[in-house]
């Protein structure tokens, strides 16, 4: 079956609206995409919400705990990078930090 076919069958299967709101910018910009991909609106909205990659934007309290993780990463290369050197071992360094990684780690994963 040639793709012609093939697309006037699956418009013909199209039973449902999903309407949603933009602002009139929104609406001309989606429109010249869809002319620029050489696609009806309709089924260039279709692909761009099945097909379409959505990046998540991360929250302040995301970043602050990544900061915090890689802080934490970094104090851990510098305890380990003096034990390899020294061969002394600074139990009550390592016990705070990873007292610090268990307190960041709770709050990532609950």
């Amino acid at each position: 079956m040639s793709n012609v076919a093939n697309d006037n069958e699956n418009k013909a299967r199209i039973k449902v609206m999903s309407p949603y709101r933009v602002t009139e910018l929104e609406r001309v910009k989606i429109k010249a995409n869809a002319s620029a991909a050489r696609l009806s609106v309709s089924e260039y909205q279709r692909r761009q919400c099945i097909d379409g990659q959505v990046i998540v934007q991360q929250s302040r309290h995301d970043v602050e705990v990544v900061r915090q993780l890689l802080a934490i990463g970094n104090n851990l290369n510098q305890i380990a990078k003096k034990l390899h050197v020294t061969n002394r071992y600074h139990n009550e360094r390592l016990e705070t930090a990873l007292l610090h990684l268990e307190k960041v780690l709770s709050q990532v994963m609950p």
